[in-house]
């Protein structure tokens, strides 16, 4: 059965304390990453701040970067990458997606800079979404059904333990410690950009009618974010980085990036003093850095402290 919770009393606490509160987050720096190759822009961090993962400007191929040698690498190209993630071992995971006779296939791999060709963990697929790491493995949906691969062997199993976020046909699920709960904290809908902290103790998602919003996992509300585009967590969970953009109904014609802090329910514009359209951040994965691009063709680097 879906569930609907909510707790009045404490979301309006939470919404009142942030008009009175700053947030404890400061630019410290704003510099362009002058070193990425013209026509290509950062989409995230590898596993460290010395790897990024690049995409050409259509999406079309998929780069690694290193900003230490300034080496680039090409992974794969001739689709779409909605999915990119480096594991420590420097080895990437990746979903491809390809579009035949107008409809979508996805894939899964594995890349490896020492070895060739990319492992295959699951390839043209129909039904795949829903992808997550988690404790050194990788879980994702297919048919309706949540499967998991270690990233120490190739075994491909189902789900026997921890928590997982899923996001299918408009509802939220949780799977943890092999028991399932559906549940709709905003009613039922179109739930996106959903995820889990990095302690898995809250869900952050956006419904495009409402809003953004961060429940806990009974599905309470106990944030509400408003207007939040690409909602993402800092690596402590401690805040959350994302675009505040408008559109003429084809195309975005303004977008600044804004730092919503859970401690004191606060907001932060950290690109108010730009006159170029910032899109898409994202956080180091081990420090207060962001890094966005924009309109012009720029990858922009915000350092806070």
């Amino acid at each position: 059965m879906t569930k609907m919770l909510i707790k009045p009393i404490t979301l309006l606490l939470t919404l009142a304390s942030g008009l009175f509160a700053d947030i404890d987050l400061k630019v410290e720096s704003i510099s362009i990453l002058s070193d990425i190759p013209t026509n290509k822009k950062v989409i995230s961090y590898g596993n460290s701040t010395q790897n990024l993962l690049l995409t050409s400007m259509n999406s079309d191929t998929l780069w690694i970067f290193s900003t230490v040698d300034k080496s680039l690498k090409q992974i794969d190209n001739g689709g779409s990458f909605p999915f990119v993630h480096q594991n420590q071992d420097g080895s990437i995971l990746y979903e491809k997606d390809v579009f035949k006779n107008r409809l979508r296939y996805s894939s899964l791999y594995q890349y490896h800079s020492d070895k060739s060709p990319k492992d295959v963990i699951i390839e043209n697929s129909r039904m795949l979404h829903s992808i997550t790491i988690n404790n050194n493995e990788i879980s994702w949906v297919e048919k309706k059904e949540l499967q998991k691969k270690k990233l120490v062997d190739t075994a491909i199993t189902k789900n026997e333990n921890n928590i997982y976020l899923l996001n299918y046909q408009g509802k939220l699920t949780l799977h943890k410690n092999n028991q399932e709960e559906t549940f709709a904290p905003s009613g039922e809908g179109t739930y996106i950009w959903t995820s889990l902290s990095p302690d898995k103790s809250l869900i952050l998602y956006t419904m495009p009618s409402k809003g953004t919003f961060i429940s806990d996992l009974n599905g309470t509300i106990l944030h509400e974010l408003g207007h939040a585009s690409a909602p993402q967590w800092s690596y402590d969970g401690n805040y959350i980085v994302y675009m505040k953009d408008s559109d003429d109904g084809h195309i975005i014609t303004s977008s600044d990036i804004y730092i919503y802090s859970l401690k004191n329910a606060s907001t932060l514009n950290i690109s108010k003093n730009r006159n170029d359209i910032l899109l898409y951040p994202f956080w180091a994965p081990d420090s207060y850095e962001i890094i966005c691009s924009s309109d012009k063709g720029l990858n922009i680097k915000f350092k806070l402290q």
